[in-house]
């Protein structure tokens, strides 16, 4: 044992020289797959929320977002991780580029189609939430008098671009000093998540804005050190993994049933969940056997189109899921609110707009962009 603690020591402390197997593929499988898989979870408990049943379903559809925050700390690491072993640098020029083209233009489309719509049709829409959002800082305005729900899903997308535009400066200094910023994150979310059981949080201003950023970046942390945990090869990837369906079965149980615990507000749960998750992406990184059930379920082309269409599906999915409360109370809708069959038919109708609008967005607009992002991409 002692020697093994040693060993992981010695691991943990190595600088990078090269890349896994695992992680030399141009497409890492599986990603559109779990990406689609997310953005199911966020719609369909978007949807239930507007319903308004006894149990709140929220930790579920926020389970969906810290899925996404995982990969993408995934994805981001190790692929500028690669870029700095293969090229001996990073181009902070070119990763901005790159994030504007996929960020960028489907996200302001949407806020300025919303704008035009609050002044057409007067929803009453609260100006310093529309701000805050295309300022990428809605994390930290969330509770407004007045019509917010609209781009209240603009928390999640400002976390990743203040990500963006903390992170990479770490890492190209040092790999070293990047991983032991990650695991400073994911501490002080702990700890963070103690003093607020304990009531011990300071209510200074300053302070509670520090711990938003903190607490708020560890999905993405999780995903980022499972990516260097496989560089340095302390996470066994070639292994092969007995049972395979069931053991990833079980973990998703072990998700779920996280989410019902009562203190699922704390860092520390959330934290538990993004472990598990991180776990079942490395697994099915590559397929393992031919009875790879979920390995296979992931990268059909039903998932892999639902993965491809998930930022759009997210970015567009607020006014047809949680904003179906709002239309049911406003006009002449409001007469049908208690008559379940009608809300069934209205949410049907919404999620045939919302996929259509999703689908045209991405293949007639958002795709337009992503060519122009492919000419600064990495070459590896």
């Amino acid at each position: 044992m002692p020697g093994s603690i040693t060993t992981l020591k010695q691991k943990l402390f190595l600088e990078i020289t090269d890349t896994p197997d695992v992680l030399n593929q141009s497409h890492f499988p599986s990603l559109d797959g779990l990406r689609g898989l997310s953005i199911i979870m966020v719609v369909i408990f978007h949807i239930i929320l507007s319903y308004k049943f006894a149990y709140n379903f929220h930790s579920l559809a926020t389970l969906g977002v810290q899925f996404f925050f995982v990969m993408s700390g995934f994805l981001i690491t190790t692929l500028l991780i690669k870029e700095k072993l293969n090229t001996g640098r990073i181009s902070y020029k070119n990763f901005y580029i790159r994030r504007f083209f996929r960020i960028i233009p489907a996200a302001y489309l949407y806020l300025i189609v919303i704008t035009l719509l609050n002044y057409i049709l007067n929803l009453g829409m609260n100006f310093f939430a529309l701000l805050t959002s295309f300022l990428f800082v809605r994390n930290f305005f969330l509770y407004y008098g007045g019509v917010n729900h609209l781009t209240g899903h603009w928390w999640s997308l400002s976390v990743e671009e203040q990500f963006y535009l903390i992170f990479p400066f770490i890492l190209k200094k040092s790999i070293n000093i990047y991983f032991s910023f990650l695991l400073f994150i994911i501490v002080a979310s702990c700890l963070i998540s103690i003093s607020e059981f304990l009531a011990l949080t300071v209510h200074n201003p300053y302070v509670l804005f520090s711990i938003q950023l903190i607490t708020q970046f560890q999905g993405i942390a999780v995903g980022s050190v499972f990516s260097i945990l496989l560089f340095k090869g302390v996470i066994p990837i070639e292994k092969k993994i007995e049972h395979k369906n069931l053991v990833i079965a079980l973990l998703f149980l072990a998700i779920i049933g996280l989410t019902f615990i009562e203190v699922y507000s704390t860092n520390i749960v959330i934290l538990m969940e993004c472990i598990l998750f991180a776990i079942i992406l490395l697994m099915n990184l590559k397929e393992s056997s031919a009875g790879d059930y979920f390995y296979r379920f992931l990268n059909n082309k039903k998932m892999k189109l639902t993965g491809a269409l998930s930022y759009s599906l997210y970015i567009w999915q607020q006014p047809f899921t949680l904003g179906l409360s709002h239309i049911h109370s406003r006009f002449l809708l409001n007469k049908f609110k208690s008559n379940l069959l009608y809300d069934l038919l209205i949410t049907g109708v919404s999620f045939l707009i919302l996929t259509l609008i999703s689908y045209f967005s991405y293949y007639f607009y958002e795709k337009k962009f992503l060519k122009l992002k492919d000419n600064y991409k990495i070459s590896f």
